[in-house]
């Protein structure tokens, strides 16, 4: 899958227009903006970084 960028300001306007909808017609979009944007917000954790217990 191919990353595409985009302004804070665009997204939340999207997330605007999308509230207004029916729940049962974005409730996925939404949900996949959500995940996506927490996924890049995460820090990544290093490769060799021992587990946390």
């Amino acid at each position: 899958m191919e990353k595409l960028t985009l302004s804070t300001e665009l997204v939340n306007a999207i997330l605007q227009y999308l509230g207004s909808r029916p729940f049962v017609e974005v409730s996925n979009l939404i949900n996949g903006i959500q995940q996506e944007a927490q996924a890049q917000a995460a820090p990544a954790a290093p490769a060799d970084a021992p587990a946390a217990e």
